[in-house]
């Protein structure tokens, strides 16, 4: 099995795979995160963007955390997954950011503490997009994004 997702769903994804290293449970082969959420913890001032109106704004970071995590405590790893102390019990990872994303920084730092603990990792960046990359124009740059997915679920398979 692989877990995967784009924005929310890869928050889910990589909460899924720290619920199941915690638990003892099986781990998937692989893993595949666009544009996700990793530390719901970190500061609003550190989601930036170069683009004047990128699609995830502050504002809809703070919306997440007062309607989905209210009450929670954020430096719990299922909630802010890169806070997981064992990066290195990760599958090979791929990550895949958007340079105009406000998230793009937390998920390249959890992509080098990954590869720093002994994860494959490979990342790629989309420089010229924003959040949501894989469902909209130009379609080149999503058939790129999921080309990568499958050749990377693919190779893990094709391993285990």
């Amino acid at each position: 099995m692989s877990v995967g997702g784009a924005s929310a769903g890869g928050k889910l994804a990589l909460s899924v795979l720290v619920q199941a290293l915690r638990d003892g449970e099986p781990t998937p082969v692989a893993a595949s995160l666009e544009y996700a959420v990793g530390d719901l913890f970190l500061p609003d001032a550190s989601r930036t963007s170069p683009s004047r109106r990128p699609i995830v704004g502050r504002w809809m970071m703070r919306m997440v955390r007062r309607t989905y995590f209210q009450g929670a405590d954020l430096d719990d790893p299922v909630v802010s997954p890169a806070k997981y102390p064992k990066l290195g019990d990760f599958p090979p990872l791929l990550v895949l950011t958007g340079g105009l994303d406000t998230l793009r920084g937390e998920m390249h730092a959890l992509a080098d503490a990954a590869r720093t603990a002994g994860v494959e990792v490979s990342y790629h960046d989309f420089p010229d997009s924003d959040h949501g990359f894989t469902h909209v124009t130009p379609v080149e740059t999503a058939r790129s994004a999921i080309t990568m997915i499958g050749d990377h679920l693919r190779a893990a398979f094709d391993r285990s």
